[in-house]
């Protein structure tokens, strides 16, 4: 019978986890950006701006500390590299 607490099994689960929190950040933001885009309220748009880049600024401070595969990173890349263009995008109009 496996042990259940085998460290290198754990450390993978809690990596995939770190993965997980950081794809969902990132989602996240996008959602709170395209929310904050779609508003006529300056009020609710500035809140839903503040919390993109809360919900941001956490994925980006996970990844750092994740340790995560090529393809991870990578998968992460993309979200930023795509939620770059949309914070970037916003914040011309503005």
């Amino acid at each position: 019978m496996k042990n259940k607490l085998d460290p290198i099994t754990l450390k993978r689960e809690n990596n995939e986890a770190k993965f997980g929190f950081i794809i969902t950040e990132l989602d996240l933001a996008a959602v709170f950006c395209e929310r904050a885009s779609t508003t006529s309220d300056s009020t609710e748009g500035e809140r839903n701006l503040n919390n993109a880049l809360t919900a941001y600024g956490t994925a980006i401070r996970f990844a750092k500390e994740a340790e995560l595969t090529p393809e991870m990173r990578q998968e992460i890349k993309g979200r930023i590299d795509r939620l770059d263009a949309i914070v970037d995008s916003f914040i011309r109009w503005n």
